[in-house]
């Protein structure tokens, strides 16, 4: 990992000197140099997004969570209606009953395709990001954590950004998910 430049990933020399230094004086703390340098070269193959394409990927994570929660509240409804058609039994309450089966079969299959949509649009936009995480891990090295530690937390707070990121606002992807990162 030290012999490889890693240019690519950061554009303040400071936070590449201070990593390269960190990972010479101690690299045993900090995980597997391999597993790093397969990390780092598996994020330089993906593309960052354009800002155009990381509003459309914002609007994209917002309608199908928009989407998915009123399926899932339609759901709660019908389950509850079907609740109290069920107590009663008459004819004409079966009929109402099958159709509101059916109508919550047809809300379970959107809702699986939703949701469905919904993670590919927040792991697209998040993957897209992962230099970022790299670069907020870098600063947090030699207190007490490895690299690798520091980079899977780091995911996980761009994986909560990703989904509750608001486009709309007008912000950068990168600005809201510093927060949730760090």
């Amino acid at each position: 990992f030290i012999d490889k430049p890693i240019d690519d990933f950061y554009i303040n020399g400071n936070a590449r000197a201070k990593m390269e230094e960190n990972y010479a004086s101690s690299r045993h703390v900090y995980g597997d140099a391999d597993a790093v340098r397969a990390y780092f070269e598996e994020i330089r193959k993906i593309d960052l997004l354009s800002r155009e394409e990381e509003l459309e990927r914002g609007k994209r994570i917002q309608e199908t969570r928009d989407a998915y929660t009123n399926i899932k509240r339609e759901i709660f409804n019908i389950k509850k209606t079907l609740e109290d058609v069920g107590a009663h039994g008459s004819v004409s309450e079966d009929d109402e009953k099958l159709t509101l089966i059916q109508r919550l079969q047809a809300l379970t299959f959107q809702e699986k395709e939703a949701e469905s949509c919904f993670l590919s649009a927040r792991n697209t936009l998040a993957d897209r990001n992962l230099r970022l995480v790299v670069h907020y891990a870098c600063q947090y090295l030699g207190k007490g954590l490895s690299l690798l530690d520091l980079i899977q937390e780091g995911n996980i707070g761009m994986m909560h950004a990703a989904e509750k990121f608001e486009w709309k606002y007008g912000y950068k992807f990168s600005t809201y998910a510093s927060w949730w990162i760090k």
